[in-house]
């Protein structure tokens, strides 16, 4: 579980400004230590915390790690110098489909669904989640689940382990604006030997396949400027048979059918199933 945390602060680290520093605690004696949970779900949650926290902290200090509880429980943590949150907005970003016009909301796209769907995963797994915050003064975002923790377990065996494929020579397009899901992705794709791209945006997806031979996209939906349908609509009209896999958090099934409307040759729900995603690209980019 640490070197999952230590992989967070890696990439957060990579993507922090010089004003920013990161600090990542770990508790005393936890070196050989393992959670036998959903591991998935909460590299989402996780994600998601420390996504909003890069997002919205210009300076300071973003600080994450967990705590072990009595009771078989454990707290994990994010805490940042960021814009902060007002208490009347608190209850909002929770909320699905909560939507308030103001400054906060406006700011922060994306971020309500996001903690939504954090909160369901959390109470399925028969947690909690809550946010301390003040406005201009920075947020502290918490869960607290239930815990089956193995203690002196060899962690190289506790790591969840991934296929491997080599598609060396074979060009993959991300179209992602959060950097971290972005980050998190490419990590997961650098062993299998392709070229990687990011883009942030629809258009820029549309501008690069008019340019470059590429042999797969992973589309998310939600994106500014042009959403991931719209953009999957006008890249299948250039090229038609370039494999597009939409890749979001939005699983319902009027979704999941819009997106083959759109094109798409695959539609894949967050929080990821790596293997499943790594298979199915496999099959696209061998055919």
């Amino acid at each position: 579980m640490n070197e999952l945390l230590v992989s967070f602060q890696t990439i957060v680290s990579q993507l922090k400004n010089d004003n920013i520093s990161i600090k990542l605690n770990i508790p005393d004696g936890s070196a050989n230590l393992g959670l036998n949970s959903d591991e998935m779900r909460l590299k989402q949650v996780l994600t998601n915390f420390l996504s909003n926290a890069v997002k919205f902290t210009d300076k300071g200090v973003i600080e994450f790690g967990y705590q072990l509880l009595p009771n078989n429980k454990i707290l994990f943590y994010t805490k940042d110098t960021g814009i902060g949150i007002s208490k009347e907005q608190q209850d909002v970003i929770f909320k699905r489909f909560g939507q308030v016009e103001d400054t906060y909301t406006r700011n922060y796209k994306g971020t309500g669904l996001g903690l939504a769907i954090s909160q369901s995963i959390i109470n399925l797994l028969g947690g909690e989640i809550w946010v301390d915050s003040e406005q201009d003064k920075g947020s502290n975002f918490y869960f607290k689940i239930p815990a089956d923790i193995m203690h002196n377990q060899n962690m190289s065996k506790a790591l969840v382990q991934y296929d491997h494929f080599d598609w060396n020579s074979k060009i993959i397009l991300i179209v992602e604006d959060d950097e971290m899901s972005s980050k998190l992705l490419k990590s997961i794709l650098e062993d299998s030997s392709a070229k990687i791209l990011v883009v942030k945006n629809g258009q820029a997806a549309i501008d690069l396949v008019k340019k470059q031979n590429l042999d797969l996209i992973l589309m998310d939906i939600q994106l500014p400027e042009l959403n991931g349908f719209e953009a999957t609509k006008k890249i299948k009209s250039i090229k038609e048979e370039l494999p597009i896999i939409a890749v979001s958090a939005y699983a319902m099934q009027e979704e999941i059918d819009k997106s083959k409307e759109f094109g798409c040759d695959l539609f894949i729900s967050k929080p990821l199933d790596i293997n499943y995603l790594l298979n199915k690209m496999d099959e696209y980019l061998n055919t």
